[in-house]
Order: C-alpha cells, then sequence, then structure tokens
C-alpha cells in the first residue's frame, strides 16, 4: 500500500477549514527506509521533503518530529525565508507539533505573497490555538478577499474568539460563497449562537459534497434537539452521507456537556480505542492530545503500547507534543 502523507491527507478535501487536522490511522509508523531519514539534519530533511514521493513524505516527517526541538528551529525559519512549499509545510508540522513558539513567524507567514501560505499559516494558527492571533484573524474577517484565506479566517474565528466577534461572524452568513455561509454557522456555532443553524440542516442534504461534510461537521457544536436530530438520521439511514462526521458531531455534542475532566477523558479513550472508523478514532487521539490532561497522556500512551492503528496515531502524536 502506498504511504499517504499524513501532513498532505490532514489538509485535503477541505478538511482544514472547520475540521480539526485529522491524519489517516495507519502509514505513520517506522517502516522500512526510514533509517537512512534518522541521521539527516532538519535541514536537509526538509530540502528532502520537497521532491519526496508519497511513500516518502511520512518517513520525513517523522524524522523531523523524532528530532522535535531542533527541527523546530529550523521550520521557524522556513516559515519566514523557505520557499513557497517549505513554507507551506512548515506551518502544517508545527501545527502537527502544537508549537507556540512559532506563533510570530506565522503571523508574519499570514502576510505571505502566496495564497496558499496564507491558508496554511490562518490554519495553523487555528491549531496552536493561541489567543495572539486574535487581532490578525479579525483584520483578515474584514479584508480577506481569496476565498480560501477567509474560510479558514472565519474557522479560526469561531475557535478562538469571543462573543465580541459575533458581529464579524454574522454577516458571512450571507456571503455568496456557499462554503463560507456554512463555515461561518459552524463559527458562530462555535461561540454558543445558533443563528446559522438552518443553514447548517440545509447544507447536510446540499448537492455539494463538501458542503455537506462541513455543515454535518458544523451541527456538532450545536446543541439543539434539531442539530442532534438530523446527525442521527445522517447516522442511521443507509443513504446517509459523512457518516463518520455525523459520529463526530454527535460526539461533540455529548463532550461539550461534561467540561474538560476525567469522564470526557473516558468517552474519548472509547472513541481512540474503538475499531470501526479510524476517522473517529483519529479524531478522538487529537481531542485527547489537546485536552492536555494527565489521564489523557497517559490513555495515549497506553494506546500507543497496545500497537495497531490507533496506537500508532497516539504514538506519532506523543512525538509531535514532545512527550515521550
Amino acid at each position: 500500500m502506498i504511504a499517504r502523507s499524513p501532513l498532505r491527507w490532514a489538509l485535503a478535501v477541505g478538511m482544514f477549514l472547520v475540521f480539526p487536522a485529522l491524519t489517516p490511522i495507519g502509514s505513520l509508523g517506522q517502516t522500512a527506509g526510514g533509517e537512512k531519514y534518522s541521521m539527516m539534519s532538519p535541514q536537509a530533511l526538509i530540502q528532502a521533503w520537497e521532491s519526496a514521493g508519497r511513500r516518502e513524505r511520512p518517513l520525513i516527517e517523522d524524522a523531523l518530529i523524532g528530532n522535535r526541538l531542533a527541527s523546530l528551529l529550523v521550520l521557524r525559519d522556513r516559515l519566514i525565508n523557505g520557499s513557497y512549499e517549505e513554507k507551506r509545510f512548515a506551518a502544517s508540522l508545527v501545527a502537527e507539533m502544537r508549537d507556540r513558539a512559532s506563533v510570530d513567524a506565522l503571523l508574519a507567514a499570514s502576510h505571505d505573497a502566496d495564497n496558499r501560505v496564507r491558508t496554511r499559516a490562518i490554519t495553523a494558527l487555528r491549531l496552536i490555538g493561541d489567543p495572539r492571533a486574535l487581532p490578525r484573524l479579525r483584520e483578515l474577517a474584514q479584508t480577506a478577499s481569496e476565498g480560501p484565506v477567509l474560510k479558514v479566517t472565519v474557522a479560526a474565528l469561531g475557535r478562538l474568539g469571543s462573543s465580541q466577534d459575533l458581529g464579524l461572524l454574522r454577516p458571512m452568513l450571507l456571503h455568496p460563497d456557499a462554503h463560507v455561509r456554512v463555515i461561518a454557522a459552524a463559527a458562530l456555532a462555535m461561540q454558543g449562537s445558533s443563528e446559522g443553524q438552518a443553514i447548517l440542516l440545509e447544507s447536510t442534504r446540499s448537492p455539494d459534497p463538501l458542503a455537506q461534510q462541513e455543515a454535518t461537521f458544523g451541527l456538532g457544536y450545536l446543541a439543539t434537539p434539531e442539530a442532534r436530530a438530523r446527525l442521527s438520521e445522517i447516522l442511521d439511514s443507509p443513504a446517509g452521507r459523512w457518516k463518520s462526521y455525523a459520529a463526530i458531531g454527535l460526539a461533540l455534542q455529548d463532550i461539550s456537556a461534561m467540561g474538560v475532566n476525567a469522564k470526557r477523558v473516558e468517552y474519548l479513550s472509547r472513541l481512540a480505542k474503538q475499531r470501526q472508523d479510524w476517522i473517529v478514532a483519529g479524531w478522538a487521539v487529537e481531542q485527547l492530545a489537546d485536552l492536555g490532561l494527565p489521564e489523557a497522556r497517559q490513555v495515549l500512551q497506553d494506546l500507543a503500547r497496545s500497537g495497531g492503528k490507533a496506537g500508532e496515531r497516539a504514538g506519532r502524536t506523543i512525538r509531535a507534543r514532545g512527550w515521550e
């Protein structure tokens, strides 16, 4: 089987807009051929990644993550001084590592001449979750004209913003781009507003598959009977689309009432260990990592020792966060 680069996958089919970065479980462990990369410097690894094939890129990423501190120094520099491809790659990897020391470099990259660099940098700022990004996000919400930049900005503002940002998000519900409308509705839901519920419900039936996907996930941020009923309908229907995201949406609703505590860790642990749906399992692993609780880290460590696909995902997450 051809290994797919986790970073490329995480940015596929629009998931970088609203969704957490999800990496496919599998194709993550150290496989044959990775030894040659373990001896290379971070500079050489980043240069090699740009021209590497699909089999090699996950191995290069693992080698960079394995030498985390030295790699981060180089990745921060590449965010500012690298080629366009290096900047995009660096933004994705510092995001996976949740490196708050990269925030200044990511903010600088959000001004880059390349649209894709700006998009990737804003996505990374959302995933890292540092409030220092807020002034820039608020500026972009009012000035961004490129669709991809506006979409990731709205998603980031939904996660990092507050009730004072509702006035920036609300007009996006009338945007001519359907994807902006859906993401704005989800962002409002993240801030506790159900103003976009009708858009999300309607968009789960859209002929546009990506709008369906985004809306299905976005309903998870709405603690309303209508949202839960629609997610359950998608999950239960033989013809339902994006069932994995409906399951995640229901899980989001469940954990939102739990607080950041042992009960949430136990709930996510069950999802991470289940073998029926690797998208849901991968999401649960990322959620556990982002909790930052000792109990959650212990679950990930136990999962990594257990082997299997979920164990590989947990092991990479532990290495990326520097918890070894």
